[in-house]
């Protein structure tokens, strides 16, 4: 495996356990407010403003890069099976390009945003004042890794179209993307 192959799954490995980390935390301070708030009508101020806005993104961007490593994204397998492997590269390029367009856009808004967030030291408007600009740097995150993964998919549908198999796990896509150099 490559240094840069290395590096993406590790990157995406630490990220999974950020998402599972903010999961936890979720569940456990959605308990703690729900015990709190009819147990003793005293719920917490701040939990759906850290739910929607650090936890949330966290759970659902940083663990996109690893999922798609893994090939655990939603595919519609009822052709899929019955085709060859050069047919199947061909598929993953044709539906990877516009995901790779889609997430672009994402990320260009969400780091746009993000920047103008911090300059701006937005916060949200209630009891306690949540910076913004986190949450975007959440999805900014997440979102980068997923368009390295997917350009690494891409790049190795396109170079060695025989090896294309359902996940990555082997992070040969990102090896892909050095021979291309």
């Amino acid at each position: 495996m490559s240094a840069l192959g290395n590096l993406l799954v590790r990157l995406e490995r630490l990220s999974v356990i950020l998402g599972c980390i903010a999961l936890f935390s979720m569940m456990v301070l959605i308990t703690a407010d729900v015990a709190l708030r009819y147990g003793l009508n005293r719920p917490f101020v701040f939990t759906r403003d850290v739910v929607g806005l650090y936890l949330m993104p966290a759970v659902f961007f940083l663990v996109l890069s690893d999922s798609l490593r893994d090939g655990a994204q939603i595919r519609v397998t009822l052709l899929r099976d019955v085709m060859g492997k050069r047919m199947r590269a061909v598929a993953d390029v044709i539906g990877d390009l516009p995901a790779l367009a889609a997430f672009a856009v994402i990320l260009y808004g969400s780091v746009w945003q993000g920047i103008e967030a911090f300059a701006r030291d937005e916060v949200v408007a209630g009891s306690i004042p949540w910076r913004v600009w986190p949450s975007f740097a959440l999805v900014a995150a997440g979102t980068l890794m997923l368009i390295v993964r997917l350009a690494a998919t891409t790049v190795r549908a396109i170079a060695a179209p025989d090896a294309v198999h359902e996940g990555t796990t082997d992070a040969g896509a990102v090896e892909a993307l050095e021979v291309t150099r």
